[in-house]
Parts: C-alpha cells; structure tokens; sequence
C-alpha cells in the first residue's frame, strides 16, 4: 500500500532517487524518500519507451505490476520523447545565427535518393505514433494507483543537444499538425 501524507503534515518532501543511472540507485526507493521518480522499478517499467518495443499500446494496460512493493508515490521520469521525422518546412523559419544543418542533411539526402516528396507524410505517420504512445503512456500513469505523477522532458524539439525530435511542437513551439484544440 502506498503512503499518502496526511492534510496536516505541513512538511517540505524528500526524495534522494531522482531518476539516475547510477549502479545501485533508482529500481526502489530509499529510506529516507517521500516519494520515488524513477523510469523502472525492480518488477518492471513504468515508462512506455521500455514497453512499447515488445508490446503494443492497448489502453488498458496499467504500471501496477511494477509498483507492488512500493511504499510511497512514484513520479515517473520523463514521459515520452518519441521521435517525429523533422519538418523540412521548418528551416526557412531559421534566420539568424543558428543553422539547420541537420534539417538540411534530411532534406539533401531524401532529394539524392528521389523522396523528398515524401517528407511530409512521414511526418504525418511518425508524429501520429508519437501522438499515440504520449496518449498510451500518459492514460497508464494516471489510471494506476501509486502514481503520484510524471515529468515530461518537453512537448517542443530541442536543438540545443545535436537533434531532438521528440517533439509535438517544432523548436519554435510552433504546432506540427498533429493535434489541435477544438
């Protein structure tokens, strides 16, 4: 059973096991955690990039299994950062010191194989998986008792590491035509 901190427990919250891949750490919790953010426990993931090779989403699934055991709330470790194919329409949105050069080797390399036609449908299919697995993942954390909450890394790419695609934004936070707020 999971410990929940009573109404009047005015206390600041401990945890030493931040997500880490350091030997030893981040399978349980620690004594002394109020609470315990990790991507997998020793029974199993909790975070769908570790499902999702071997299973497929089916919307019913929770991350219980992986919880028995745990005495306090867990916080899963960055949700998500699924890999959308880049928007090749993005790189004339680059102008000042920065340099799509990884954009534009996409661009160059599908052009000499006769696909650049194709970019924007793959895209389209890899920015609906992603939409998908976000959806799949973020449904498993809250309907499974234990789970206190999760952190996404971001919903926007990141271009400040080399590439990460990974978002339902581009780097500019601009939509990608995945989803849309009706």
């Amino acid at each position: 059973m999971v410990r929940k901190l009573k109404q009047e427990d005015n206390r600041h919250l401990y945890t030493t096991t931040t997500f880490s891949f350091q030997k030893g750490h981040g399978k349980n919790p620690d004594p002394a955690d109020d609470y315990f953010i990790t991507q997998y426990t020793e029974k199993g993931w909790v975070r769908g990039q570790g499902i999702f090779n071997t299973n497929p989403p089916d919307f019913k699934t929770d991350y219980s299994k992986a919880l028995e055991g745990t005495t306090v709330p867990l916080i899963i470790h960055e949700v998500g950062q699924y890999s959308v194919y880049p928007d090749l329409e993005e790189i004339k949105k680059y102008t000042g010191v920065l340099r799509p050069s990884n954009f534009e080797a996409v661009r160059n390399n599908l052009r000499k194989k006769g696909m650049l036609g194709l970019a924007p449908d793959y895209l389209k299919a890899s920015g609906t998986l992603a939409v998908q697995l976000y959806k799949e993942e973020i449904e498993r954390a809250l309907k499974t008792k234990g789970v206190g909450g999760f952190q996404l890394l971001d919903l926007h790419d990141f271009p400040g590491q080399g590439t990460a695609l990974v978002g339902i934004l581009n780097a500019f936070w601009d939509s990608k035509g995945l989803v849309s707020v009706d």
